[in-house]
């Protein structure tokens, strides 16, 4: 009995510290699940909050949070609501938060298992600014101490009260923030490379240069208040300046402009349009002009009436087949070099150069242009030139045309006559202080240069010369009157003379002794046989070479190098 309760005893004992173990067991695993291991929330970080470069709105930029139990992590963005979640990035831009009101808020970084860093974020408001991404634009403002520090910003406060601005080749690709100058009146910004420019805000401009910057386009329209404008040297197609009724000065040459509208500038007084694409100009309304440049383009036609003002004419390199300028009393220039004119008349008593080279004149008469200094009319078909009445006149250059003859007398001004490549038989010269005169290529007989005692040029090769006189010219240097008919000519006067060139004549003697500067000479081809120097032992041989190479001195086999008494 004792034995049976024993192990009945024993039984019930062990049972029960089975189901012990059990329990513990089982509650040891219910802890588990309860408390698991212990997770580490992300490493602290920073985060910051600066504008954007363009000024429009708040950028947060965070370091990265490295989280201990190694777990991927992923930012919020917290500010009253959550604004993002499951960011990777380290960067948010906060749109419609803008840099000149306070911001504030937070960045959650949360790892896989959900535990969480929170870091604040907060910046006060700003002054409102303008974004100047060219650091070489901002630099120029900084030396205007309209900007402190190279940030790409400048404040808008500051950009308002500019009311000139000079820019110019300064190495500026980009003048983006220029649309906050609203007070700009004078901008400069020529000779860099722009491509492009807005400047439909600055509508005060009053003067604007922007020549050389490589731009394609200008939308002046609603520049009401411009008054000069320089666009040269550009890639322009078109230019519309109707709706610039102040615009008094407008230089748009060199560019490729096919259209130009100047209605309604009234009050312009100088248009340079030269060098583009123009085939037509209309300058109807421009009745203050005073120049006018318009040359080198593709017109055909152009009507400087009612200008009472106009003093400067251009009209060069052009389709012109006529001009009417008689009534432009002011006229002191004109120019229509290169056209295609047949006449051209003169009722300009104010004209003082006259160019009109490379047309297809036959005559011209400037005896009502009596204040002419410079006349250029080469390379034309004339075959009649009046200067009687031309007694101011300084420069005359008629070459390359069909004169059989010219009178240019009493001409105290004269200083450069040019009438080689003609047909002329005669020139009738009386102009004391006349410096160059080139007449070569003619059939002059006869010439008479004594006692001109400021020339220093000639050159009247190739005529039919029987008589020359050259003599009393102590300024002459240089002398050519080769291939002619000369027997004697004296030039012992000439002490400066330097070149002398007189082949192909008759010359029965030759004298050069008292040509000390002599340096080149040739003079072969004559019939002299004595050649009078002032030392034979610098003047031997047939031809004298310099270091260089250069025949110096060429004369005749049989003539003799003699000093002469």
């Amino acid at each position: 009995m004792t034995k049976a309760i024993g192990e009945e005893m024993a039984y019930l004992i062990m049972k029960y510290l089975c189901y012990l173990l059990t329990g513990l067991l089982l509650l040891n695993a219910c802890k588990s699940k309860e408390n698991p291991k212990l997770n580490q929330p992300p490493g602290s970080f920073t985060v910051t909050a600066t504008p954007k470069n363009d000024g429009s709105a708040w950028q947060l930029q965070w370091t990265l949070a490295t989280d201990p139990d190694g777990d991927a992590v992923t930012y919020a963005v917290v500010q009253k609501d959550t604004l993002a979640k499951g960011l990777t990035d380290t960067t948010y831009v906060l749109n419609y938060s803008f840099p000149q009101t306070a911001v504030q808020g937070s960045v959650v970084a949360k790892d896989a298992n959900g535990a969480r860093t929170v870091v604040t974020f907060s910046s006060e408001a700003i002054a409102p600014s303008v974004a100047i991404p060219d650091a070489n634009f901002e630099k120029v403002l900084i030396a205007m101490s309209v900007d402190d520090v190279q940030d790409g910003f400048v404040l808008k406060s500051k950009v308002e009260q500019v009311k000139e601005l000079n820019v110019s080749q300064k190495g500026i690709k980009s003048l983006q923030g220029i649309e906050a100058f609203k007070s700009l009146e004078n901008l400069n910004c020529a000779g860099n490379t722009l491509k492009t420019l807005n400047l439909s805000n600055n509508t005060l401009l009053k003067s604007l240069e922007c020549w050389q910057t490589g731009i394609s386009e200008l939308d002046i329209s609603k520049h009401t208040a411009l008054e000069t404008l320089d666009c040269a040297y550009n890639q322009i197609m078109a230019l519309d300046a109707s709706k610039n009724p102040l615009l008094i000065r407008l230089e748009c040459n060199s560019n490729v402009i096919g259209s130009l509208n100047v209605s309604n500038t009234k009050k312009l007084e100088r248009l340079n349009c030269s060098n583009n694409k123009i085939s037509m100009l209309d300058i109807s309304q421009n009745t203050a002009l005073q120049e006018l440049l318009c040359g080198n383009n593709l017109l055909s036609n152009v009507d400087f009436s009612n200008k009472p003002d106009l003093y400067l004419i251009d009209c060069r390199l052009n389709k012109l087949t006529a001009v009417e300028i008689t009534k432009l009393s002011v006229l002191r220039t004109f120019n229509c070099d290169n056209n295609q004119l047949t006449k051209l008349e003169l009722n300009n008593p104010q004209l003082v150069s006259l160019s009109c080279n490379g047309n297809q004149l036959k005559t011209l008469d400037a005896d009502k242009a009596r204040n002419l200094s410079f006349l250029l009319c080469y390379n034309n078909q004339l075959t009649s030139l009046n200067v009687h009445e031309c007694d101011e006149i300084e420069i005359l250059d008629c070459s390359d045309n069909q004169l059989t003859g010219l009178i240019v007398v009493f001409k105290e001004q004269l200083r450069i006559l040019n009438c080689y490549n003609n047909k002329l038989a005669y020139l009738e010269l009386n102009a004391q202080n006349l410096e160059s005169l080139e007449c070569y290529n003619n059939q002059l007989q006869v010439l008479s240069l004594s006692n001109y005692k400021k020339i220093a040029d000639v050159k009247c090769q190739r005529n039919q010369l029987t008589q020359f006189w050259i003599d009393h010219t102590p300024e002459l240097v240089n002398l050519d009157f080769s291939e002619n008919k000369v027997m004697n000519v004296t030039f012992s006067d000439s002490k400066k003379l330097k070149n002398l060139f007189c082949y192909n004549n008759w010359l029965l003697e030759i004298n050069v002794s008292k040509n000390p500067e002599l340096r080149f000479f040739h003079s072969q081809n004559n019939k002299a046989v004595t050649i009078c120097v002032a030392n034979v032992e610098t003047a031997t041989g047939n031809l004298t070479k310099q270091s260089g190479g250069e025949y110096l001195w060429k004369k005749d086999t049989y003539a003799e190098y003699k000093i002469c008494k």
